[in-house]
Formats: C-alpha cells, sequence, structure tokens
C-alpha cells in the first residue's frame, strides 16, 4: 500500500482498498494451499514485487 498513487487517496477510500487487497491475497494464499505444490519463476525486475504475495501468516 505504499504506493504514490494510493497515498494521494481518503483515508477511507484506502481503508477499503485494504482491506480488498487484504482479501484478494488471502484466498490467493489459500489456493496455494491446496495446490500442495509451487512454480518458482525466477527473474530480474525494474519494479519491486508487492511484499504482500510472499507473507505467511
Amino acid at each position: 500500500m505504499d504506493k504514490p498513487h494510493i497515498a494521494q487517496l481518503e483515508p477511507n477510500v484506502r481503508e477499503v482498498i485494504s482491506e480488498r487487497w487484504k482479501h484478494m491475497l488471502t484466498v490467493f494464499n489459500q489456493n496455494h494451499h491446496y495446490l500442495g505444490y509451487f512454480s518458482l519463476l525466477l527473474r530480474k525486475r525494474l519494479e519491486l514485487e508487492e511484499d504482500e504475495l510472499f507473507k505467511i501468516k
């Protein structure tokens, strides 16, 4: 959520975006849990990755 275009939004809008983003990441992580495996793709990126995708609860 540390993106300049999001930081410019009103606090209530940022909160809605944050909750929706957390929900999508939770569903994403649950789906990977059921797969039992994952594919690892290594590459150099010009842009930073989304940290939330790689957090484990």
